[in-house]
């Protein structure tokens, strides 16, 4: 009889060893995952802590904020000046980004009398400030403190961060305008186009950007170079503006000079051509006063020895023209015409000379329509000499004046945009 095998009960050596390696495993994963877990919640931790402070930072910071805010507002109520700009400062080295504390300083120190700290202080807001404080840094600069070229930075800066600012743009243009500068304010009309920011100004601007002067001109310039006196922006300006002066006459009598306040004003023109030889707006008026006299030996001399820079201005090609015509070379003088209307076409004293030069040279060409555009171009700027502001014209009919003058002129352009304006 046959026993039978009892089966064992114990393992094999290899499966405990793989239960072994099973539970080690195991092991390992839950430990990989409860690192996994403490990590998360490690960051989680950090996320909520960093929120709290954040938070906390934030209450913190507002309730400053509004203590400042308090201070400064009790101060200006009760007209402490001073407590208000100590205030106002602290304020600021504690949020120095801000605009808010730079504003309050400001404020401050006109209340005190000191326009010039006022600038100071908003010269330091940040580049994100509200409109308004650009406006107010660029009116204390050119009207208060006497600092154009600090106001045309200002605005200059004020169109970084506003680009569309009708007024930025408009204040450019007169502070151009004012000091003579006649390229600058070309290139400010042309940028404000682009951004559609012109207005019916902008175009009488552009129009009379080589000849406009203003009645408080020399008086602007004068205080403007005070703090100033070797500027031959503003030295050139002043002069040139001199004849626009209601005071002229007294002007003249107290130099000395008797006789005529013309006299004055070119005797005016020629001491400065003397002391600033290479300036082109001195050059040209002091052209403009031979010409008149008829002086063709003077006038050529002036032009042999013109700058390089004024072969670009169409002025200086209507003296050109002017001189070749009073010598007789009626060919020089039809190119230099020609040469000034292509670089300066808005010219309406070059349309005027050239149809009288077409007209006394026999030219063939017929010299209406350069007549037409040349007293419709001296009937608006006698309008502009008598009218309150340069986006005031008296009659308004000379804005669609002027649109008829750019389209004869051939800047069409223009012509349609004025068109629209009006």
């Amino acid at each position: 009889m046959s026993r039978k095998k009892k089966r064992s009960t114990s393992s094999s050596p290899r499966k405990k060893q793989s239960r072994k390696s099973e539970a080690k495993q195991v092991t390992a994963s839950d430990a990989a995952s409860a690192r996994k877990l403490n990590w998360l919640l490690g960051c989680v931790f950090i996320l909520v802590l960093g929120l709290v402070i954040r938070f906390a930072f934030r209450r913190f910071e507002s309730q400053e904020i509004a203590q400042f805010q308090t201070s400064v507002a009790a101060a200006e109520t009760a007209g402490d000046w001073e407590k208000m700009e100590l205030a106002a400062r602290k304020w600021a080295e504690e949020h120095p980004l801000s605009y808010e504390p730079w504003a309050a300083a400001a404020r401050a120190s006109l209340g005190l009398g000191q326009p010039d700290m006022a600038a100071e202080y908003l010269t330091r807001m940040p580049a994100d400030s509200p409109l308004e404080g650009y406006h107010e840094l660029g009116m204390l600069q050119a009207e208060t403190l006497g600092m154009p070229f600090a106001a045309e930075e200002t605005l200059l800066r004020t169109l970084e961060t506003y680009p569309t600012d009708l007024e930025t743009h408009f204040r450019l243009l007169f502070l151009y305008s004012m000091t003579c500068q006649a390229d600058k304010l070309r290139g400010e009309v042309e940028r404000a186009i682009d951004l559609g920011c012109d207005a019916k100004g902008t175009y009488a601007y552009l129009f009379s950007r080589y000849w406009l002067t203003y009645t408080n001109g020399y008086d602007t310039n004068m205080r403007w170079l005070q703090l100033q006196p070797e500027s031959p922006i503003l030295r050139a300006a002043a002069v040139t503006h001199l004849e626009a002066n209601p005071d002229l006459n007294q002007l003249a009598l107290a130099s000395g000079i008797t006789e005529s306040t013309t006299e004055y004003y070119e005797a005016s023109i020629a001491k400065q051509r003397e002391e600033l030889p290479s300036n082109l707006q001195l050059l040209a008026r002091e052209l403009d006063i031979l010409c008149e006299a008829g002086d063709i030996q003077a006038v050529g001399e002036r032009l042999s020895a013109a700058p390089t820079e004024s072969k670009s201005d169409g002025r200086f090609w209507r003296f050109f023209g002017w001189y070749h015509a009073a010598s007789g070379d009626n060919e020089k003088a039809d190119e230099a015409y020609k040469q000034s209307l292509a670089l300066e076409p808005l010219d309406w004293r070059t349309h005027l000379e050239y149809s009288q030069f077409l007209r006394q040279s026999g030219s063939k060409t017929d010299p209406a329509k350069h007549q037409a555009i040349g007293e419709l171009g001296r009937k608006i700027a006698t309008g502009m000499r008598t009218s309150p502001r340069v986006d005031m014209l008296k009659p308004p009919s000379l804005y669609n004046d002027l649109a008829n003058f750019f389209e004869q002129a051939g800047e069409t352009k223009h012509a349609k945009r004025l068109r629209k304006l009006l």
